[in-house]
This record gives C-alpha cells, structure tokens and sequence, in this order.
C-alpha cells in the first residue's frame, strides 16, 4: 500500500512511503517530526490543564471512558467557579498554557459562559473546550463573545445509524450545524473522531466530509482497551493511518498547501515507577500530556491511577505543584 512519507524537517512533496508506528518519536524522544501539509502523525503535545466541569452528558456512548474519579452519592459533579480560577491560576504559574473544559459534556453546565469569561478575563491561559456539538449552534456565539477560541468537537460517525448506534442518540444533524456555526463565528475548529472496530468503515465519509472544511482540523484516534472497550474492539493507529492513506489514493490528493488537515494521535508508551498502578503499564494514553481538575476538586496528573489524585481543593498551590512534578516525571519518563 502505498502511503505517507513522514520525515524530520523536510518538506514532503508525493505520497510514497508509510513509517511504522513503532519507528514514531517515543516518550525520550521530543524532536520536531514535519510531515506532509496533508496528513501527519500528531507531534507530541505540552502539558496542559484538562478540567471536567461536569459529570452530566447527553450521551450515552458505547465506549466512553470517565475521566473523573469515582463520586459520591449526593455530590452534585461540578466545582466552583472560583475554584477553577484559582486551578488555572496555578496552571499559568507553572507556564502552563492550555487549559480545555471538558466533561461529561461542559455546555450542559448552566454557568459554563459565566465560567468561560471567569478565566478568560483574569489569567493569561488559552481556553478551548471538548464538546459532542450537539447544543453548540445556539451557544457558539456567545462562547466567541465569552472569550473562547477554540473547540474540540467529538464525532464517531457520520451516518445518522452509526451515530445513533454508538451515541445513543440521533443528533448528527444538530452535530454538524453546531460545526458550520463554530466556524462562522470564528472559532478555531478541530474534531476528534474515536475509533474502535465497529466504527472504522466511518473514517473514510468523516474525513471526505471534514476536507470540504479547509478551517477544521481532523484529529483521528484509537480507544485504547479500557474496561468497557475489550482488546478485540481495538484498532491499532498504524490500521487507522492505513485508512487514511488509502482514502487518499483513492481520492488521488497528493498534496496539499496549508496547515496539517488530517492527524493521527500515536499512543505514548509511557514506562517508570510513577504509572506502575495504572490499569495499563505499558499501553496509557494522556498521562503525560494532561492535569485532570475532577469534579470533586482532585488533581490527576495520571488519567488511569486515581491513586496519585491530590487534593486540590484543600492545599491548592501545595497540591498542583505535587501533581504537576507528578506530571513532568511522567512526561519525562522518569
């Protein structure tokens, strides 16, 4: 098969060679990998604050995996405002500069443009917020207005039964609109399309259907084997940077000028005392990349070990700069 030549700092100019994921940048390795201006590997990323401001969705997704610690009865899965403010505080201190609200889904969240406009008035941190889209096209402008710049829209199909089939829901259309609106309002647009087996015949339509957007990034990942996702629903990235490259071909696009339309996330394999209590030691995802703020108010500087989870609502400056050496020792491999 023919596929995509990745090389480091070279311009690529015709498709005609596929690297292998095991030949990828690792964990020690941070050098800038450029790729073609079409398709890529995903380069790694700096750490950044991922905060879940709510444990409420209005999905039901076959292979969600929750972010946040186990919870309570009575508690009612959100956190102040203020104790937001104070968590990216903390983040820009640290030279911190993303910070992404996540869920559940965050526009469910009643105060979420009060929220927005909390942090983006007070700390020097680029917000962006995770969403399935669906209430986006009646609130993408007043996000704008809010301070917000940017969007992560998660999306595993693009056929209204396979969306139904794995959302639980038939909101594709609201989806797609919510989409067209981001953009006209002028917020920068990436999507995220999970794969796993039953879904894997989608990404040729998402990625044709996403091309015809020249403003949206296409951001295409693997779920990895969590509980409710068994190792025989797992898709290797290498098969779905396969996909991509053959649609491609097929397609005959050979080049591309602009931004990096299509990426494909590499798993980071991540090994060191630090995760020895992960679900997987030799398969985590994320873990170096982000500080969760959970709902209860913990710290995670590792997705999958609930066992390094501080306490930040109690100790706060005390309890981020524990989780972010916690983070940087993973980042780093230690």
């Amino acid at each position: 098969m023919r596929g995509i030549t990745i090389v480091k700092v070279v311009k690529m100019v015709r498709l005609e060679k596929q690297i292998p994921i095991s030949q990828y940048h690792s964990l020690h390795c941070h050098e800038h990998v450029a790729t073609s201006s079409l398709v890529g590997w995903e380069s790694p990323r700096q750490l950044s604050l991922r905060a879940i401001i709510t444990t409420a969705c209005n999905h039901h997704c076959s292979f969600c995996f929750r972010e946040e610690r186990p919870i309570g009865d009575g508690f009612s899965g959100e956190f102040s405002k203020e104790l937001l403010q104070s968590a990216a505080r903390e983040a820009a201190r640290h030279n911190i500069t993303r910070l992404r609200l996540t869920g559940g889904e965050p526009l469910l969240r009643a105060d979420i443009l009060d929220l927005v406009t909390s942090v983006t008035s007070t700390v020097p941190i680029n917000v962006g917020l995770t969403t399935n889209g669906v209430l986006l096209n009646d609130m993408a402008q007043d996000l704008f207005n809010a301070g917000l710049r940017s969007v992560n829209i998660s999306i595993p199909a693009i056929t209204r039964p396979m969306y139904k089939a794995i959302t639980g829901y038939d909101n594709l259309d609201n989806v797609l609109k919510g989409i067209d609106k981001a953009l006209q309002v002028g917020l920068a647009v990436k999507v995220n399309v999970p794969i796993v087996k039953r879904n894997i015949g989608e990404i040729g339509c998402i990625v044709e259907y996403f091309f015809r957007l020249p403003d949206v990034a296409i951001r295409l990942f693997s779920i990895l084997e969590y509980p409710n996702v068994s190792h025989q629903d797992h898709v290797p990235e290498s098969v779905i940077n396969d996909v991509v490259v053959e649609w491609c071909r097929t397609a005959n696009i050979q080049q591309h000028e602009g931004n990096t339309r299509i990426l494909v996330r590499p798993h980071r394999r991540i090994r060191g005392t630090v995760c020895d209590n992960c679900v997987h030691r030799t398969r985590c995802a994320e873990n170096a990349v982000a500080i969760r703020l959970t709902p209860d108010g913990y710290l995670k500087p590792c997705l999958l070990n609930d066992n390094l989870a501080v306490n930040f609502a109690s100790m706060e400056s005390v309890a981020f700069e524990k989780a972010y050496r916690l983070a940087m020792d993973m980042y780093n491999g230690r």
